[in-house]
């Protein structure tokens, strides 16, 4: 059953939708907390963030590892960034993964941190030791979720995948 309403009460009810997204905009302020899809440029102030290329490999030893490619580029070309591995965290289907590498992409690891200016391509990876047989990677897989998080400077920065792929190739 349809019902009528007023014109001043569809202008009410406008009004306070309005209102209410209006300030949860505000609330969330320049920094992006709510995650964005990987592939996506994300907007830091003094520099810019990527996630790209989610990856898993068997390692059995340690379990799985699963991570991302990161670009991260400085606004001015100048500026140094200091990039610390505890600076990310991935979350791998609700479980947060441990023991993080980051690895300068197509040179060497990255001890615990990173000076640079300009531009960088790095691998970011953990693992999650309870994932050592194929049948429990398959699981893990079918359903696959992503969510790398990056913190710089009092601002923390996320994006999500459904898609990753078996990691080949060096870095």
């Amino acid at each position: 059953m349809l019902q009528e309403i007023s014109r001043r009460k569809f202008m009410e009810l406008t009004g306070a939708g309005a209102l209410l997204l209006t300030s949860a905009g505000m609330m969330t302020g320049c920094c992006r907390e709510y995650p964005t899809l990987f592939g996506e440029w994300i907007d830091m102030g003094d520099l810019r963030i990527r996630f790209s290329r989610a990856f898993y490999i068997q390692v059995p030893e340690d379990g799985t590892a699963f991570g991302c490619t990161v670009k991260i580029k400085a606004k001015d070309a100048a500026q140094t960034i200091t990039l610390k591995k505890d600076d990310f965290t991935i979350v791998v289907n609700g479980t947060e993964l441990k023991d993080y590498a980051l690895n300068v992409q197509y040179g060497n690891n990255v001890p615990n941190e990173i000076q640079f200016t300009g531009d960088k391509d790095f691998l970011v990876y953990g693992y999650n030791a309870d994932i050592k047989t194929n049948e429990q990677l398959n699981e893990i897989i079918k359903e696959f979720k992503m969510q790398a998080t990056f913190q710089h400077n009092g601002k923390r920065v996320s994006a999500v995948t459904v898609e990753g792929e078996v990691f080949e190739g060096g870095s």
